[in-house]
């Protein structure tokens, strides 16, 4: 079993991105959650089947890292659970501001609380950073203390895959190499490059390009120095056979 963690602003956490396939594994739970909120409750009580149309997605959306949960589900046969918390259009500060930690972290540790596996994850997909992209020079030694904070809660550790993903060039062109070079100087980390994937305004992916952004995700994992490694091959990109998708670019 392979436990996920999904965070940050993006509609990639959010889940509200209509329109792309769905074809889940059955191999995937989600926890059913409630996202896109600032407060303590619908905290969720148990694993789901993943229905767009119901908690934790919003607004019927798409799901990058429950398309990339299913992708390692048909690769490797193990069941995925995938937890997702997030709020659009907030700051990195809203998770920790370099010196304490916000109020998205209190809601995520109290959704994971709630979960309560005892273990942690295997898994940390962080999408965020548009909203910092006026501050970018900042944003490094927040994320460090974001993951110092999870690692002394106990959701992460030195086995975690952390991914990295890239905002839309068009929105947040200032954060996304502030982005690569934090994903480039961990070794558990991996850089998933979707920042030319199209999107509805500009700033939030389609839901098609979220479907291709899990395939993204699995070949950024694959090039981490984790569990992850090869999981595909890197030079495919780990993308479907026929897509003509390649890393920064998507139709």
């Amino acid at each position: 079993m392979r436990y996920w963690l999904s965070a940050g602003q993006s509609s990639n956490v959010a889940g509200d991105s209509q329109g792309g396939p769905f074809d889940i594994s059955s191999l995937v739970r989600v926890w059913n959650n409630a996202t896109n909120r600032d407060d303590t409750t619908l905290l969720g009580d148990d694993w789901e089947i993943p229905d767009r149309n119901a908690n934790p997605f919003f607004l019927g959306g798409n799901h990058k890292t429950v398309q990339a949960a299913s992708v390692v589900a048909n690769i490797t046969g193990e069941g995925q659970r995938v937890v997702t918390c997030g709020r659009n259009g907030r700051s990195i500060d809203y998770w920790h501001n370099g010196t304490t930690f916000g109020e998205q972290y209190t809601r995520l540790k109290e959704v994971l609380d709630t979960v309560a596996i005892t273990r942690p994850y295997d898994v940390f997909d962080w999408n965020q950073g548009s909203a910092d992209n006026a501050s970018a020079a900042a944003y490094p030694a927040k994320f460090a203390d974001l993951l110092d904070l999870l690692t002394a809660d106990g959701f992460i550790d030195a086995n975690t895959v952390i991914i990295i993903t890239e905002t839309s060039w068009a929105n947040s062109p200032l954060i996304n190499p502030v982005l690569k070079d934090i994903a480039d100087n961990d070794p558990r980390a991996g850089f998933a490059g979707i920042g030319y994937f199209p999107t509805v305004d500009g700033t939030h992916f389609t839901g098609l390009s979220q479907f291709h952004a899990g395939y993204e995700t699995v070949r950024a994992m694959s090039e981490t120095g984790t569990w992850a490694k090869n999981l595909v091959n890197p030079n495919a990109r780990g993308m479907p056979t026929g897509t003509g998708l390649s890393r920064g670019a998507a139709a």
